[in-house]
């Protein structure tokens, strides 16, 4: 069929240029000529016969590098490009292959052009080659800072890219620990906190590279998650004084946490507004701690069980905000974020902050607990508040 409309392809256009001089533009003579004409063109313009993918046969890409590939058509474009299959990492994006490779090998890919009404095609390979045939281990993910108390287990986790067998050492405070040779650390502080500090060196036969230092702190516990605090569960906004050390929190309730309701194991079950059948968007809470010196301390370190999101105050400015907007004002009928569902609803989630933020002396953590739905079943928030020390 292809090549008898071929071949009829110089006759038509014989046809059109005779019926063009001797016919007027009206004729629908006229008109059907060109229309037949004007198909065998876009017949012609986009079969094989004449338009092919230019685009080179064969391309090459490496492993956890940005890749791009452009399929070129000609001599006329086409408006529809398909690319099946891609390796692991690509995608097309209208006539380009981009992406970043995560598997090495070659793949076969077949590349079609289209009009819409007609198309092209052609195989390539696309070869994705490792991050280098010589190379020393790389990192793509270093050891992190953690804190512990007495009995508690501790990890340090990395991640080492190599294109050749490695093996690993963990060392502590620059000394290699024996039988510490796996790219995972894993031990329980156990008669004391390990403190200090902690790096991994991975080696292959073309060298060798060191992670970056993680250090482990010990957490000594300022504010307990059975601590008392007082509340506000009117569901009415307290304004902001109540973040404040010296504001009078007397005609507000109190309770050890956890606070909340709706879980059947609080501590404190806490009102959802004064309206049972419209819960309360916002409940606020208020703590004071002592802190004996808060120069014996490198940092410190908020925990925080929370459903939904919260906003939390130390000594009347923000530290910390969790499942709210990033910026701007919270009002009391902001709603959170996201629902969050169990499991995730009894997650700690966690911050870290430095040394003038906390006064020797008494302190006061407030908190802001907000739903992320009007008609919210369950509420709850419990708080860790810890100092940070980096050696016994």
């Amino acid at each position: 069929m292809c090549a008898v409309a071929l071949q009829a392809l110089p006759l038509a256009r014989a046809i059109y240029s005779t019926a063009q001089q001797a016919l007027p533009q009206s004729s629908v003579v006229y008109r059907l000529i060109i229309g037949s004409v004007a198909a065998l063109g876009a017949f012609d313009a986009v079969s094989g016969a004449s338009t092919t993918i230019r685009s080179p046969n064969n391309a090459t890409g490496t492993v956890g590098q940005a890749f791009s590939y452009e399929i070129l058509v000609g001599p006329r474009s086409a408006n529809r490009y398909y690319a099946n299959p891609l390796p692991d990492g690509l995608y097309l994006q209208r006539n380009d292959i981009l992406g970043t490779p995560t598997t090495i090998g070659a793949t076969q890919v077949k590349l079609t052009a289209s009009d819409g009404s007609h198309s092209v095609s052609k195989w390539i390979t696309i070869y994705v080659q490792p991050p280098s045939e010589i190379a020393p281990p790389s990192f793509s993910a270093q050891p992190q800072d953690e804190d512990a108390v007495e009995g508690e287990t501790t990890t340090f986790i990395t991640d080492v890219l190599s294109t050749s067998p490695a093996s690993f050492q963990w060392f502590f405070n620059g000394t290699p620990i024996v039988g510490a040779t796996n790219q995972e650390l894993t031990f329980v502080n156990t008669p004391q906190v390990f403190v200090g500090e902690y790096l991994l060196v991975a080696t292959n036969v073309f060298g060798a590279a060191t992670s970056q230092i993680a250090r482990l702190f010990q957490r000594v516990p300022l504010v307990d998650s059975n601590a008392v605090w007082t509340y506000l569960d009117t569901g009415r906004s307290a304004g902001t004084l109540w973040r404040k050390l010296k504001y009078r929190d007397t005609k507000w309730t109190n309770g050890p946490a956890a606070l909340g309701y709706g879980w059947g194991d609080e501590g404190t079950v806490v009102r959802p507004g004064l309206n049972p059948l419209k819960p309360a968007i916002t409940t606020y809470f208020r703590h004071k701690f002592v802190v004996a010196d808060s120069n014996a301390y490198a940092g410190f370190k908020l925990d925080m069980q929370v459903d939904d999101g919260a906003v939390a105050y130390l000594n009347g400015k923000e530290i910390w905000r969790f499942n709210l907007p990033a910026r701007g004002a919270v009002s009391f009928r902001k709603l959170a974020l996201a629902n969050r569902e169990m499991p995730v609803q009894l997650d700690w989630v966690s911050t870290n902050f430095y040394r003038p933020l906390v006064l020797t002396g008494t302190n006061i953590l407030a908190v802001e607990v907000h739903q992320a739905k009007t008609n919210g079943a369950d509420m709850r928030f419990d708080v860790r508040f810890s100092g940070l020390v980096p050696g016994l």
